[in-house]
This record gives structure tokens, sequence and C-alpha cells, in this order.
């Protein structure tokens, strides 16, 4: 046998040393596991303690700050119940003190109001003689327009009677100048036409008359041929 194998035998074949390594590592990893286990079972109690701690803290600070809140109300109820005292007796002053104002002043005003009538009554005979005046100043003064609106309406009268005339007669102009329009018209037709005929009659005589040369002057060339002239 090789020194080679013998020493891959060594590393196949365990000592026993080793066995007892091995084993001995599994009890303490076992050990430890269990310990672990252990530690882990306290420490999910210690947390169960820590959390109930907590909600009691939590619970005992809730009861605290409702307790501090229920006597900041009460003061605060306490204050405006006071407030509110103190305004009443301050409103029933000033409502005592404003009635005996109202007192004095309706003892005081009656014999303003006394006064007044009088005076209101003097102004109003005053009024009356005043409004009677103007109301016969406004009669008068009706009347005279009365008769100037009369007057006026005569006026207008004769000056729409005028106006009508003056209608009439530009209308009876302006049919005549429009009869006089048509007329010219119809008399400048007549000319218009005659004139045409007329000038017809020319160049109807001028041609004749060119026919009539055209046959002479084979007869004699010593005529001389009509001038143009004629039309």
């Amino acid at each position: 046998m090789s020194e080679m194998e013998a020493q891959r035998m060594k590393r196949e074949k365990p000592s026993e040393l080793e066995k007892e390594g091995k084993d001995k590592s599994k009890v303490l990893l076992a050990k430890a596991e269990e310990q672990l286990n252990e530690q882990e079972d306290e420490i999910k109690k210690l947390n169960e303690i820590i959390l109930n701690a907590k909600c009691h803290a939590i619970r005992d600070a809730q009861l605290r700050e409702k307790q501090e809140i229920q006597a900041e109300l009460e003061l605060e109820n306490k204050r405006l119940d006071e407030m509110m005292e103190i305004d009443r007796l301050r409103k029933m002053q000033h409502y005592e003190k404003r009635e005996m104002e109202r007192q004095y002043k309706q003892v005081e005003g009656a014999n303003i109001i006394k006064k007044q009538i009088n005076e209101n009554e003097q102004r109003r005979i005053l009024e009356d003689e005043k409004r009677e005046q103007e109301k016969l100043a406004m009669l008068r003064y009706l009347e005279k327009l009365q008769m100037e609106d009369i007057s006026q309406l005569e006026k207008k009268k004769d000056s729409q009677q005028k106006i009508m005339a003056d209608v009439a007669t530009a209308n009876e102009e302006i049919r005549r100048q429009k009869e006089e329009r048509s007329r010219q018209e119809k008399l400048q037709e007549l000319k218009v036409m005659e004139y045409l005929k007329e000038k017809e009659a020319r160049e109807i005589a001028y041609q004749t008359e060119l026919e009539k040369q055209k046959i002479e002057k084979g007869e004699g060339e010593g005529h001389d041929p009509l001038p143009a002239d004629v039309l």
C-alpha cells in the first residue's frame, strides 16, 4: 500500500477524537438552542409586561388629561357665569339710567309738545292762508293760460289752413309741371320721329340720285355727282 492511499484512508475513517468532538458539538448545540428558546420565551414575557405597562401609562395619561380638561371646563364655565353676571348688572344699571332719563325727558317733553302744538297750529293757519292765496293765483294763471291756449289754437288753425292751402298750391304746381314735362317729352318724341323720317327720306333720295348718276354716267362724263352733304 502506498503512502498516498494510507493518507486517503485516514481521511475517510474519522478517528475516535473526531467522533467525540462531533458528539460534544451536537450536545452543546442542543443546549444552546434550548437556552435560546428559553430566552425567547423570557423576551416575549418581558415584551408583554412592557406593553401592559405602556397601556396602563397611556390610560393613566388619558385619565389625567380628561380630569384636567374637566377642571378647565369648570373654570371656564365659572368665568363665563361671572362675566354674564357682570354684564347683567351693567345692563340693569344702564336700563335704570335710561329709564330715569326717559321719565325726565317725558316730563320735559310734555311742555315742549304743548309749545310745539301751539306753534304748529299757528303755522297751520298761516300755511292754509298761503295755500289759499296760491290756489287763487293758480286759478288766475290757469285762466290766463286757457285764454292764451284758445288764442294759440286759433292761430294754429289759421296756420294749418294756410299750410293746407300752400300744400294744395304746391300739389297743383307739381301736377302742372308733370303734365308740361309729359307734353314736352311727347313733343320731343314727335320731333325725333320726324327727324328720323326726314333723314330716311333724304337717304332714299340720295341713293336714288346715286343710281340715277350711275345710269347717266354712261351717257356723259361731264355730270358731277351729288355732294355728300345732301344728307
